[in-house]
């Protein structure tokens, strides 16, 4: 007599994780990768780093290449799961799962919760609706996509109602910190650092001031025109631009925060010296120089015009200026001076030694102008060359902000229309030498 005995394996999960990026619509948190940021083990998840989106109400998706596993059998089924949370107030966000061989195959859209929670969608079958096999899975490819409609901001508010911040920057790091210019009635203009704590449990955020230091600008005649700063991966380096009155004073000064000790330090607070009464409108710094936008008005004669400076623990050093108008006469005055406007500056590293720089200046009662100067430096000569100016319109207009993208793509002005009483966004491309 013979038995035959037969028996079915327990079925065995196999887990294969993120290993490269194919769509990656999301912001990350850190690195140059979004897979980095998503690719921890399915039994110890790290919230350190993630990818996220912020107000966005087209959809967005993030899609990753999956390592092949190294096993074999009857699949059955595909199990896609991600670890998510969602800071909203009233509308939840809702996010789908899916996976892509071939073509994609959605799940259904998910609600999310304020805490981290474990989202999957289960697929029996391929996008075609036929079985698995490990061919199939050495090609597939997961994400996520997902809308935001709402959320929640973070208020911080201060009861002495005699100090009133003036500008806000941040080193833009998680758990990093917050530069203000605060200006109070009773004393100088402070430059106020706070350390900021986020509480992920209960999405909160703390400030703690953890150092100040004066602007020396008398409190009779202060006006902080701007404030920027850039952060070299330890500590900050911050500049910002002001005037006193009223002798007119111009000051440049530069700050740097170190961060092991949280101490803010002056490093230069200084007086230019031209042969107009000087007015610094503008103030950006970066990795390799610190920029300064500068008008003067003096006897119908005026002046604007950018300069350039490299930096030390120590010192500014000035390397080259470039004028938009020099010693212009007769009736033309600079709006900038005039109306305590701004030379909002922004500026970045092409490539090829090349930085690209842009600053808005105001000029009204003949050329009726509200425009952007682009400039280009060469870093190996330290020289700035004029690029061709783009005209927004009239002087009715200011040009409040400049800033440009994270992948240098876009340069965005923000411009008030006093005419017609609103505020508008104006974006640009440039291609070396002019604005479109």
């Amino acid at each position: 007599m013979t038995f035959t005995v037969s028996q079915t394996p327990d079925a065995v999960d196999v887990r294969i994780y993120p290993n490269g990026d194919d769509t990656t619509d999301f912001l990350r948190s850190e690195g140059s990768n979004n897979y980095t940021c998503v690719d921890e083990t399915y039994s110890s998840p790290d919230d350190s780093d993630f990818v996220y989106m912020v107000d966005d109400s087209s959809e967005q998706t993030d899609e990753y290449d999956i390592a092949n596993p190294s096993a074999s059998g009857t699949i059955n089924y595909v199990r896609v799961t991600a670890r998510m949370k969602a800071v909203y107030d009233s509308t939840a966000p809702t996010v789908k799962i899916f996976n892509w061989y071939s073509s994609d195959d959605e799940g259904s859209a998910q609600s999310l919760t304020n805490t981290y929670n474990n989202y999957y969608e289960t697929f029996t079958t391929d996008p075609a609706s036929a079985a698995w096999n490990w061919t199939k899975i050495n090609s597939l490819r997961a994400g996520i996509k997902g809308t935001i409609s709402s959320q929640d901001f973070v208020h911080c508010g201060d009861s002495n109602l005699s100090v009133i911040p003036r500008f806000l920057r941040s080193d833009g790091q998680i758990n990093g910190y917050y530069f203000v210019v605060q200006y109070s009635t009773s004393s100088d203009e402070n430059l106020v650092a706070y350390s900021s704590a986020l509480t992920q449990s209960n999405d909160t955020i703390t400030f703690t001031q953890v150092d100040y230091d004066d602007l020396d600008i008398s409190a009779s005649g202060q006006q902080i025109f701007f404030l920027n700063n850039y952060w070299d991966g330890t500590d900050s380096h911050i500049v910002c631009g002001g005037v006193t009155s009223p002798n007119k004073a111009d000051k440049l000064c530069y700050f740097k925060f170190t961060n092991s000790t949280e101490t803010l330090s002056t490093v230069v607070n200084t007086t230019e010296s031209e042969t107009l009464e000087l007015y610094c409108r503008g103030a950006f710094i970066d990795d390799t120089y610190v920029y300064g936008g500068f008008v003067g008005n003096s006897g119908g004669n005026c002046g604007c015009w950018l300069k350039i400076y490299s930096y030390s623990t120590s010192s500014l050093t000035e390397l080259d200026k470039e004028y938009v108008y020099d010693n212009e006469t007769g009736n033309m005055l600079m709006y900038t001076a005039q109306n305590q406007g701004t030379t909002p500056i922004a500026a970045y590293d092409n490539g090829s030694n090349v930085h690209h720089v842009f600053m808005g200046y105001n000029e009204d009662v003949t050329d009726d102008d509200c425009s952007i100067q682009p400039f280009t430096i060469d870093t190996t000569t330290d020289t700035i060359t004029k690029q061709t100016v783009y005209n927004i319109g009239a002087s009715t207009n200011e040009i409040e902000a400049i800033e440009v993208d994270s992948n240098r793509k876009y340069i965005y002005a923000l411009v008030n229309d006093a005419t017609n009483s609103d505020t508008e966004v104006w974006c640009f491309t440039f291609n070396g030498t002019s604005m479109s």
